[in-house]
């Protein structure tokens, strides 16, 4: 080719950049306040001084639902939030809070929804919920993929839907909670939409 060949040649690309735009992605980032209730499932109040009194007040500082709040019998505690449903959170804070003291543990309290996410196609965590609903709006071949971790990624933008869906399930997969024993159980990233 000859270098006015390559200069045309390049210039024809800027021009359909320009005018097509290029796919896009979008993984987790770090969730802005959301809206939440709190559901207290134990009649029996914390200890005032307690670790467990520490724990709940470091729980109720930051609003990611779905989250669980386990205690023990003699006052010590494990949380998590930004959990992909009500169920997997449960089980998550009395998993960590069992194998953490060695004792059985008990839902103290939940970090739910304000809303009833009826608008969305199955309960998720705050921040993939919000990336769905902004998701609605995007043109071309597009996916969202979540896990029950919290992670999720979202792409639109590309040629193809496979080329969506592979390049939303990758951006997912990067954003998991690394696997640590006694802390994290890998939940896989799944397909959620697509088009």
């Amino acid at each position: 080719m000859k270098p006015l060949d390559w200069i045309m040649l390049l210039f024809a690309a800027a021009i359909a950049f320009w005018q097509f735009g290029v796919p896009q992605m979008q993984a987790a980032v770090p969730d802005e306040p959301a809206s939440g209730r709190l559901l207290i499932t134990s009649e029996a109040g914390l200890p005032a001084g307690s670790n467990a009194a520490r724990q709940f007040e470091v729980f109720t500082q930051e609003v990611r639902y779905f989250g669980a709040f386990a205690v023990t019998e003699t006052g010590e505690a494990r949380f998590t939030r930004g959990r992909g449903n009500e169920e997997v959170a449960r089980a998550r804070a009395l998993s960590v809070c069992a194998q953490t003291y060695g004792t059985p543990c008990s839902i103290h309290a939940v970090m739910l929804p304000e809303d009833d996410q009826a608008d969305l196609p199955e309960p998720m965590a705050s921040g993939a919920a919000k990336a769905y609903r902004s998701y609605r709006l995007l043109n071309g071949y597009k996916a969202m993929a979540i896990s029950n971790s919290g992670a999720w990624g979202r792409s639109w933008g590309y040629d193809t839907k496979m080329q969506a869906q592979s390049r939303a399930m990758h951006e997912c997969k990067i954003n998991l909670k690394p696997h640590k024993p006694g802390a994290y159980r890998f939940e896989p990233c799944r397909l959620i939409a697509g088009r």
